[in-house]
């Protein structure tokens, strides 16, 4: 099946191959703002929640706030179906189930920073699937963006295997945002992001209600908790969401993926700001390189 050019395997380049111009910096700005702020208020939530409670409660509420929109509910062909439940496990279910788990061992900010580096992920998983080399800046770029996220990995390393393992969740779910970008840029230009991102968020919580259930005796009632969940459901995952797939559909999974320039930089200081976390040098060092490295990734395509 085919969804404009090439098929749902098979990422196809953005409607918009030049500079960003105003409307793609607005997207930019709303999907990296609330990316960027959702993991301090899922730190928040988790302080009375359970992980599984929290990836639950935040699909079932970006879907709802998705669904006000009368383009979100436009019908969808029965052959793409089965691609929307491949794309909601590996944009939503996944990480937004690692995430949550990975914030028990590890910062927000520091998760944040890691995040950072989905860019360079996207632009190595879109070369493979295009069979297409990326060009001189951009494979630039990928080599920043591993020394960075290694620069950044490094005071945590220190700090035990739970440490360790909340990174390597964190790393996991970025690979999987990125992969899922290249996924839903056909649908997106077939459907629209309302529509696509939606259905992902209503799978999402259909497959982890069973999960949620089983795992409420971990959790205890707390308004700001709940209130801090909704917060990231309706905002930070659906109306987010909603502009990164507006973005991935005119300029391409790999160029939209620099949302990720604004993630770590919103998580760093609503880390230190509303946490009282810090940063080390070192890490401000790998933050930087990924975000060069991110950059490098963004320019016009040649």
């Amino acid at each position: 099946m085919s969804a404009g050019r090439g098929s749902f395997l098979t990422p196809v380049h953005g409607t918009n191959r030049a500079a960003f111009g105003p409307l793609e910096w607005g997207l930019f700005v709303i999907a990296g703002a609330g990316f960027g702020s959702a993991f301090v208020f899922i730190a928040v939530a988790l302080e009375s929640l359970s992980p599984a409670i929290i990836t639950f409660v935040r699909a079932g509420a970006g879907a709802a706030a998705i669904l006000v929109f009368p383009q979100a509910r436009r019908p969808i062909d029965r052959n793409d179906r089965w691609r929307i439940v491949l794309l909601s496990l590996v944009l939503v279910v996944i990480p937004l189930t690692l995430i949550p788990i990975s914030l028990q061992w590890i910062d927000s900010a520091l998760v944040g920073m890691l995040g950072g580096a989905m860019p360079i992920m996207a632009t190595i998983i879109s070369s493979l699937m295009l069979r297409a080399a990326p060009h001189r800046n951009q494979a630039v770029g990928v080599a920043l963006g591993f020394v960075g996220v290694m620069l950044v990995s490094i005071p945590s390393m220190g700090q035990g295997s739970a440490a360790v393992a909340g990174i390597g969740l964190v790393l996991i779910a970025t690979g999987c945002y990125a992969f899922a970008l290249n996924l839903a840029a056909p649908l997106q230009r077939k459907y629209g992001s309302p529509t696509i991102m939606a259905r992902c968020l209503l799978v999402a919580a259909f497959l982890t209600a069973p999960i949620a259930w089983l795992a409420r005796g971990d959790s205890v009632f707390d308004w700001g908790a709940i209130l801090a969940i909704l917060f990231v459901g309706a905002v930070c995952t659906g109306l987010a969401s909603v502009a990164l797939g507006s973005l991935i559909g005119r300029a391409g999974a790999a160029r939209a993926s620099i949302v990720a320039y604004l993630v770590p930089v919103v998580a760093v200081l609503l880390g230190v700001l509303v946490r009282n976390e810090s940063i080390n040098i070192v890490e401000s060092a790998g933050i930087i390189t990924i975000l060069v490295g991110a950059w490098l990734t963004s320019r016009t395509e040649l």
